[in-house]
């Protein structure tokens, strides 16, 4: 008599069998996000499109319980020369500093210093505030970058529909104005409407997770991943660093090696998502939770 397939095995051929179809779903919706974000580059140069989203596919492709996904838009700024200013406890603690997808602490503000000359298109008051220091003229206002991408993102819009660019029902902007640190696009991909989030980043080539070790990952493989620090809104005027691209970029190192730690990864957010959280609800475990969960637990087992 055979055995009975235990619920887990069964679980997993569902999710393995969508995986396929979940990544043609995403380019299709992706495809269609980037001729908005083309034109967006086209109205104001300082917006950057990326176009290496193989992070954001797979993420997708292994979350089968979420059709949300993070869209990290650059901002064309040589960050390196930025000032990273610390913000006092009193400043954090007067505007509500986001904590989400675990954020490491320290909001800061991101100064232009007073003789960098380079930056002239940064310190135009659609994105930057003046203010009395020894050191910046400034610092670009994060708040006000969401703004303008908000702006330009409505009038991408308005000008692929009237060229033809896009379809209707392909595309709603329905939850931008919605209150938050990100700007939250609805993207038809032929089966649902796929949420991308998207938030203007700041990245910088410096190792900020330097004193992790190595263990079980291929030899300079964290290197690789935090060799460039990522810094997102956290309020109006603050910024924080994000660990959502190493730890993506950790997901996609250990899809690489043997072993079954992206199937129970797969298991655990079906599991969440039908049991641990009520449906409809954002409180609970996230998938970013169980990314993390998931790392370090192979971290200490090997």
């Amino acid at each position: 008599m055979a055995g009975k397939v235990p619920n887990w095995h069964s679980y997993l051929q569902v999710i393995q069998s969508r995986e396929y179809q979940r990544v043609q779903h995403f380019q299709k919706a992706e495809n269609i996000l980037f001729i908005i974000l083309e034109r967006v580059k086209t109205m104001d140069p300082r917006i950057i499109v990326d176009y290496s989203r193989n992070l954001e596919a797979l993420e997708f492709s292994l979350s089968a319980a979420e059709d949300e996904v993070t869209m990290e838009v650059p901002l064309c700024v040589n960050s390196e020369v930025l000032l990273m200013q610390p913000c006092t406890d009193e400043q954090s603690n007067s505007e509500n500093v986001t904590q989400r997808n675990c954020q490491m602490p320290g909001p800061c503000y991101l100064g232009i210093p007073k003789q960098e000359t380079n930056l002239e298109n940064w310190t135009k008051e659609d994105v930057f505030s003046a203010m009395d220091d020894t050191d910046s003229r400034g610092h670009i206002v994060p708040g006000k970058v969401l703004h303008l991408l908000k702006e330009l993102i409505v009038a991408a819009i308005v000008h692929c529909k009237h060229q033809n660019l896009i379809k209707p029902g392909e595309l709603s902007a329905e939850r931008l104005n919605e209150d938050g640190m990100q700007l939250p696009l609805l993207v038809s991909s032929d089966w649902k409407m796929i949420c991308f989030n998207i938030i203007p980043v700041m990245r910088r080539k410096k190792d900020v997770l330097n004193n992790w070790q190595e263990r079980g990952f291929p030899k300079g493989s964290l290197s690789k991943v935090t060799q460039e620090a990522v810094f997102i809104p956290a309020s109006y005027h603050h910024w924080r660093y994000s660990t959502n691209r190493p730890i993506s970029k950790l997901v996609q190192i250990v899809s690489t090696l043997k072993g079954y730690r992206l199937d129970s990864l797969c298991l655990l957010d079906q599991i969440n998502h039908e049991y641990w959280r009520e449906k409809g609800e954002e409180k609970g475990l996230t998938f970013q939770h169980l990314k993390v969960g998931g790392i370090f637990f192979k971290e200490c087992k090997t």
